[in-house]
C-alpha cells in the first residue's frame, strides 16, 4: 500500500528552482489567457499516478484565487529580478 503525501504548492516548487520557475511562468501565462477569455478557472497542469491507480489528477485554479496566485508569482519574479514579469502580474491583478 502506498502512503499519500500532501504538499502545498509552495513546498512543491521550493524543492527545485527549475520547477519553481516553470510553475510560476505557467501560472502567469494561464491566468493571462484566462483573463482574455473571461474564464472562471484555469487548468494549470495534470498529474498522472503511474505507480498506484494510474489515474490522472487535474490541478485547477478558480477565478477567486487568481490574485493570490499572481501575488505569489509577483514575489517570485521580484526575487529573480524579472521586472517585466512583475509588471505583467501587477497589470493582471489590476484587471481582476
Amino acid at each position: 500500500m502506498f502512503m499519500t503525501e500532501r504538499f502545498s504548492y509552495s513546498e512543491l516548487i521550493a524543492k527545485d528552482p527549475e520547477t519553481q520557475d516553470k510553475l510560476y511562468n505557467l501560472t502567469l501565462h494561464k491566468i493571462k489567457e484566462s483573463v482574455k477569455r473571461k474564464s472562471k478557472k484555469i487548468k494549470l497542469f495534470e498529474l498522472r499516478d503511474d505507480i498506484g491507480d494510474n489515474k490522472t489528477y487535474m490541478v485547477e485554479i478558480k477565478h477567486n484565487k487568481f490574485k493570490s496566485n499572481l501575488n505569489s508569482a509577483l514575489e517570485y519574479f521580484k526575487t529573480v529580478e524579472d521586472y517585466e514579469k512583475c509588471q505583467e502580474c501587477k497589470t493582471l491583478m489590476d484587471e481582476l
